[in-house]
């Protein structure tokens, strides 16, 4: 017996249903001879049933699916006639919705179902009667509901997902269930619905499935895509037990979704232990008014804080997901969700529009209140990718103006831009810290960090959630740091004359520049306490990259840079408006070490999105310079990262540099090429720059050009014709008299 599965999903998505996975491994198990295959949305379907011509055909289809989904169900009966079965989330909230080209719907939990189908199609040759439990199916002209199906228990008698039927890459799957359905009744959502109740997989089941998937794919980093992981707290214990038993705690590391009623700080040492470095928690407004109404009063704005300080106290990031737009709410409303956010500090935020989907109250109010008319009016469906522009053509259910609400909806999402750049720190800065002990560089067993800018302390606590490591903390932001004090084993605030006076010279192995470089005479002092073997790890924004232009061209602060695919708006590029002066070159800081007696050992490239910006840029600069290509290239680097070590003796007696023209960005130019060196760390005037240009340079760009003097000078020596951009109008009309 052959059953063809019809995945709605694309084949390249991260998330492959792991449902349609338990169903064939479930019916390979249970039933007898059966195959199962699969096909995705944007296969050729047809080509596929062709080949392998299956017995019975099997849909799934989410709320925003099902449209596009039973379609695909009417061309596959209309051109192989054969028996369909659909299944999912939509077809379980509203049965009677099942299409008459579609012989029959799984209602709710669907491996023991569709397996009895099955084995009755191959005994009688007919999908569905009234015997088969938790199914509508057509008799004739009249659909048929039978009784509600039993749940499976215990769950642990479905066996692993089929991954191999669901078509991974060679990284395996990327997440897992460990438990099926919520304690909770929130007004948004149908797993309540869908599930009717919470039932957990074992611990060991758990555990052993994790196992497989490291030992058998090699991953690194595993979902835990539960509703609700941490309904149980012993459960919970019990599985964070079996995975340091097992060493999985060392191989790969977790982030998982809570509630802020499951989430104390002995949870959170729980989730710790078993190396969970990310949760998420539905966390919904910063509204008490609206809190009551989504989360039916079970979460207050107090609970919320209380879970982001236990988590960031175990190292963890932690994201925030809220809701706008639900009946009744208010711009007020709206606002004080943004100011919660602000203070928060979250690692990331994810803003969604409230969506009234069948199986919640929201469904309820809608269709009452008279904003549903057509369930398949897509205007009332929430969006894949949630932008201004498809909330334009999206319906609301709270009364605030729509354009009010669009500009509500931006100044949240760029909240999330500005922390962009700070978990990018934070992630990046802890894995090196982290790598370089796992490789047993340092001899000792207890690491000692310094933490020259620990912010609220949370890079600290998430090295130390992962190594034996003492930390200590300069500089804590000012409103935070009873939250430094808390998480690091020491917080400073006297500056480096304290830290000279508390420690001894070579104490530390890692001191961490985080985004603070220190002048020549401090640097003097970090190098004393840090070690001989031991490291300076750092990061800083790179001045080359497009926001720096922007401002210098436009006095563009807050730019759309939306990326070229339209799905990311906001200051996606990274760097909050505080720092936009900020940055240095690669070229700078390299200068900077050996001048210090350091040696770079190393550099990371984060880069940014795809810029519509910077293409336009590009586009323009692709007149003067013959490789725009590698210009855009350096430009969408965001911020580097390095780690540099004490320099040898020998090296140490000369540490500065003679020829500072190496240390410049050499760009190709049309008709010769000019060393463009815009780095006041290196030159120090336009006479400098100008001894570097050689003469006859053809055609040149000066951005940032004043009044022209220099491009005058460049002219004066043969230069075929210079071209300056400034945003200083002030200094426009000598500049046009000097320049071409």
């Amino acid at each position: 017996m052959k059953i063809h599965l019809v995945n709605d999903q694309t084949r390249s998505t991260e998330r492959p249903k792991l449902g349609l996975g338990c169903i064939s491994s479930y019916l390979k198990k249970y039933g007898d001879g059966i195959e199962v295959s699969v096909s995705f949305k944007g296969d050729d379907i047809s080509g596929t049933i062709r080949a392998v011509r299956p017995d019975i055909v099997g849909l799934t289809a989410t709320t925003e699916t099902f449209n596009e989904v039973i379609m695909v169900g009417k061309e596959i009966k209309e051109s192989f006639n054969l028996p369909i079965v659909i299944g999912g989330t939509h077809i379980t909230i509203l049965p009677q919705k099942l299409p008459h080209w579609i012989d029959a719907g799984v209602i709710g939990e669907g491996e023991q179902t569709l397996l009895e189908m099955v084995e009755l199609y191959r005994e009688k040759g007919v999908l569905a009667d009234e015997k088969i439990k938790g199914i509508i199916y057509r008799d004739g002209e009249h659909l048929r509901q039978t009784e509600e199906r039993e749940l499976i228990e215990p769950l642990d008698r479905i066996p692993f997902p089929d991954w191999d039927m669901l078509g991974l890459s060679k990284a395996g799957p990327g997440h897992i269930l460990t438990s099926r359905g919520c304690t909770f009744r929130c007004v948004f959502c149908a797993s309540a619905s869908i599930w009717r109740k919470i039932r957990f997989f074992s611990p060991e089941y758990v555990v052993s499935e994790i196992k497989t998937i490291v030992e058998k794919f090699g991953r690194k980093e595993i979902l835990i895509y539960d509703d609700l992981f941490t309904a149980d707290r012993d459960r919970v214990r019990r599985i964070a037990e079996l995975i340091c038993q097992e060493g999985l705690d060392k191989a790969v590391r977790f982030e998982c979704l809570s509630n802020v009623n499951h989430f104390s700080p002995e949870m959170a040492y729980d989730l710790r232990k078993m190396n969970v470095h990310r949760i998420s928690f539905g966390m919904e407004s910063g509204s008490p008014a609206m809190l009551k109404y989504l989360k039916k009063g079970t979460v207050t704005r107090e609970k919320i804080r209380s879970a982001v300080k236990a988590g960031v106290d175990n190292g963890m990031e932690v994201l925030g997901s809220f809701i706008i737009g639900a009946p009744g709410e208010t711009e007020e409303d709206m606002m004080m969700t943004y100011d919660f956010i602000k203070d928060l500090k979250l690692t990331e935020t994810g803003i969604n529009v409230a969506t009234p989907f069948p199986g919640t109250e929201l469904w309820d109010y809608a269709v009452t209140s008279g904003h549903i008319k057509d369930e398949w009016d897509d205007s009332i469906y929430a969006m894949k990718t949630v932008t201004p522009e498809t909330i334009k053509d999206k319906r609301l259910l709270c009364s605030v103006d729509k354009d009010r609400f669009i500009g509500i909806y931006k100044m949240m999402i760029d909240l999330d831009s500005m922390l962009i750049d700070r978990r990018v720190r934070l992630r990046a800065l802890k894995g090196i810290v982290t790598g370089l002990f796992e490789k047993g560089i340092f001899p000792q067993n207890r690491l000692k960090v310094l933490d020259t800018n620990c912010e609220d302390g949370a890079l600290g606590a998430a090295i130390k959630a992962r190594l034996d490591a003492e930390v200590v903390g300069l500089n804590p932001e000012p409103d935070y740091i009873s939250d430094g004090v808390r998480r690091l084993d020491k917080v400073l605030t006297g500056g480096i004359e304290e830290l000279i006076s508390t420690y001894q010279k070579g104490y530390f192995d890692v001191i961490i520049f985080n985004e603070n470089m220190p002048d020549s005479r401090m640097m003097k002092n970090y190098r004393e306490l840090l070690n001989e073997s031991g490291f300076i790890l750092g990061t800083f924004a790179n001045r080359m990259h497009f926001s720096y232009l922007a401002y210098s061209l436009y006095g563009i602060k807050h730019p759309p840079f939306e990326t070229t695919d339209g799905t990311a708006q906001y200051m996606r590029w990274g760097a909050p408006d505080k720092d936009i002066f900020h940055g240095e070159s690669i070229k700078d800081v390299k200068f900077y070490f050996e001048n210090e007696g350091f040696s770079l050992i190393s550099t990371y490239k984060y880069k940014g999105d795809d810029s519509v910006f910077l293409k336009h840029l590009s586009d323009f600069l692709s007149e003067y310079i013959s490789d725009a290509g590698s210009f855009n290239e350096e430009s969408r680097i965001i911020r580097y990262f390095f780690t540099a070590r004490k320099a040898l003796a020998a090296a140490a007696g000369n540490p500065g540099i003679n020829n500072p023209e190496k240390d410049f960005l050499r760009i190709p130019v049309k008709n010769g090429s000019v060393s463009v060196a815009g780095n006041d760390h290196i030159c120090r005037d336009r006479t400098e720059i100008e001894a570097l240009v050689p003469a006859g340079a053809g055609k040149v760009l000066d951005l940032g050009c004043g009044t022209g003097l220099l491009g005058k000078s460049l002219l004066s020596k043969g230069a075929e014709e210079v071209v300056g951009v400034d945003m200083d109008n002030s200094a426009c009309e000598e500049a046009r008299r000097n320049l071409t």
